[in-house]
This record gives C-alpha cells, structure tokens and sequence, in this order.
C-alpha cells in the first residue's frame, strides 16, 4: 500500500514527463542583443567595479529595463538599447563592455544568506 507521498511523488514524476519545456534559451549564436533574450532572463553586466548579476525585466520598442543586484542587498535599475550587444560565454549571457577583464576575476561576491 503506498504512502499518501509516495502518490504525490508519482504523480509530480508523470507531470514532468508529460509537460517537458525546453528553456528559453536552448541555442544561442555567438551574439546577440537584449531585445532577442527573454524577460526574465538572467544576465552579467560590467559596473563600474566589478561584474554583477542583472535580470531583464522589460523590453520597449525603446529601452530595456534590467534589475542589477548590488553587493550591498539592494537593487537598481538600468536602461538600455534593446539592440545592446550580448555575447555568451558558454550558455552564460554577458552584456557587453567595454573592459576586456574576464568576468570570472572580479565577479562581486553577495552575502551567503541570501
């Protein structure tokens, strides 16, 4: 006789298996722009410091709106081109900058309770 969890496990199994959803972002070129990444797409972007992590959170036919996290807890928002350059780095997508420093050598560190 099964548990009433063991129920609840099978049938979250068979929903995964029957509704599979690819990412969003399963293929992407060498570069793109913002405006081809989904909203909600997570995404590193160049402070004047150090690499932060940004969130896409809404695209206009003008400006692109992203969330940055910053070091401290609180966040900003950023406006840019919907067409600014977005290169990838694996399935890591970066916003382009003008500074040549790999991500990975300054990348800010956030508080471990969060």
């Amino acid at each position: 006789m099964k548990t009433k969890m063991a129920k609840k496990i099978e049938k979250v199994s068979d929903l995964k298996e029957k509704s599979h959803h690819p990412s969003p972002i399963t293929h992407h070129p060498n570069s793109s722009t913002l405006k081809d990444l989904p909203v909600g797409a997570r995404l590193l972007y160049r402070a004047k410091s150090d690499w932060r992590c940004a969130v896409l959170s809404m695209i206009g036919e003008e400006t692109a709106t992203l969330i940055v996290c910053s070091p401290t807890g609180r966040t900003y928002r950023l406006r840019r081109a919907p067409e600014a350059e977005i290169i990838f780095d694996g399935r890591i997508p970066i916003l382009k900058a003008e500074s040549e420093e790999d991500w990975r050598e300054n990348l800010t560190v956030y508080d471990i309770r969060w």
